[in-house]
């Protein structure tokens, strides 16, 4: 999956719970790229931190964006395919 998982539409905060089981589940078959919305600055630009609010209420909803943004600043921005440079 390559990046922009999060403004798709008011459920972004369940494709990335998704994309995150598929990863558990399949962990040799699933690969998760950061997108250029994947920062913290972006998601909340675009809603994620809207919509998290919105989902979760008080502290925890901050605790969970926060954690958001930790988890897309360890996604890497790019791969290689087939061993080639």
């Amino acid at each position: 999956f390559n990046g922009d998982f999060v403004d798709r539409g008011q459920h972004g905060a369940e494709v990335v719970a998704s994309l995150c089981a598929l990863k558990l589940a399949f962990p040799d078959r699933i690969f998760l790229n950061r997108g250029n919305h994947e920062c913290k600055n972006l998601s909340r630009v675009y809603g994620l931190e809207r919509e998290v609010r919105s989902k979760y209420r008080g502290p925890v909803a901050q605790h969970l964006f926060d954690e958001l943004g930790s988890f897309f600043s360890a996604l890497p921005w790019a791969v290689v395919l087939g061993g080639e440079e």
